[in-house]
């Protein structure tokens, strides 16, 4: 993974200390992501010394398209995310592009995972195996960074569209 991929240190906030020193012995500390549903505040206290070595997502649950006071102060701040996750209830039915184009014109970049119909308005990996068209949700909704168990097919699709060299 080298130099080649984002590392996803998902679910791993309460034993960074032990993760960072295996980033820092395999020299990848700048492919390192680490994802967590806290403040920013929380973050800067609990997290603070790995701060400016790693990068921290934010994962916040959207259910409305009202800018949201978490997202606002994680784009404000000195340092703002790489990226924010962002969980889309199933059968929210929110329009979302705006919202998201606009997190993005101020230099974060959104993140949706198509796992779980849970995570991403149902329209999940397992749905786009039956019908590629799924994925078009997320080029709708401006979302450029997909967290997928189907690389291969998002990216042919991806690819189709004119959207990933």
């Amino acid at each position: 993974s080298k130099d080649k991929i984002l590392i996803n240190l998902d679910k791993s906030y309460n034993i960074f200390d032990k993760c960072y020193e295996v980033v820092k012995k395999t020299n990848t500390l700048k492919q390192v992501v680490i994802k967590g549903r806290k403040t920013l505040n929380q973050v800067q206290q609990e997290f603070g010394e790995y701060l400016d070595k790693v990068c921290f997502m934010p994962i916040i649950t959207i259910s409305n398209t009202e800018k949201n006071d978490m997202v606002e102060s994680y784009l404000q701040n000195d340092q703002p995310p790489l990226a924010i996750e962002f969980i889309v209830p199933e059968n929210s039915n929110l329009t979302l592009d705006k919202y998201f184009q606009e997190i993005q014109k101020r230099g974060t970049n959104v993140w949706v995972n198509a796992l779980w119909a849970s995570l991403c308005d149902g329209y999940d990996d397992e749905k786009a195996a039956l019908d590629i068209s799924i994925y078009d949700w997320y080029i709708k909704n401006n979302v450029n960074i997909i967290q997928t168990d189907r690389p291969k097919i998002l990216l042919e699709y991806l690819r189709s569209k004119g959207l990933h060299h």
